[in-house]
């Protein structure tokens, strides 16, 4: 399920500060609350980052195979 949040216009803003009020974003609040992840959610996050880090890396050493590029990059770190 995903939350949404309402905006207020910028008119609305003006006029409640004209009454001395301070306008904040319950951002904050509504992400403590309603989109608080649990342990299995966050490893379950992370292992999809990894997954994409890896599938990213070899996509692209695969298209530095190709070029030749791989090889010229590797006599460049080498060399310092």
């Amino acid at each position: 399920m995903i939350f949404t949040v309402s905006v207020v216009d910028a008119g609305t803003v003006d006029l409640i500060r004209n009454y001395g009020k301070n306008v904040v974003s319950s951002a904050d609040l509504i992400a403590r609350f309603e989109a608080t992840w649990t342990g299995e959610q966050i490893g379950s996050h992370f292992a999809a980052g990894q997954a994409i880090d890896d599938i990213m890396m070899a996509v692209f050493r695969k298209s530095l195979a190709g070029s030749g590029a791989e090889a010229a990059m590797s006599m460049k770190s080498s060399n310092g």
